[in-house]
């Protein structure tokens, strides 16, 4: 769904989404605007950038921005992105429901 993040009662390309994965949203989409975009994912991630920036510089962007984005909720959050070449394009952001939480490291990570 290019530019757009959300529609009524909290949805995101028929997923809908926990409030701590909403409140994120909306603050990306605060602060990128109609730049950020979305990609189709299946695996339980939600996969964007934004235009006209690298994804490289969208990771650090978010991580430099942290506190403001997740606040004290970033122990909920997995932030993905690739090491040097990969075909898979963009930020990965999954939230971890509690019982995943042990199972994934949380914050920010490069696979």
């Amino acid at each position: 769904m290019p530019g757009s993040i959300m529609g009524g009662g909290g949805f995101v390309g028929g997923m809908n989404l926990p409030q701590e994965l909403q409140t994120v949203l909306e603050k990306l989409r605060e602060m990128f605007g109609p730049n950020l975009h979305f990609f189709p994912d299946d695996k339980g991630y939600l996969n964007f950038h934004v235009w006209n920036l690298t994804d490289d510089v969208l990771f650090h962007e978010l991580e430099r921005n942290q506190d403001q984005l997740f606040g004290q909720d970033l122990h909920k959050f997995q932030i993905l992105r690739p090491y040097g070449r990969s075909n898979d394009r963009g930020v990965f952001l999954r939230f971890l429901e509690p019982e995943l939480r042990g199972e994934f490291k949380t914050g920010f990570s490069h696979y």
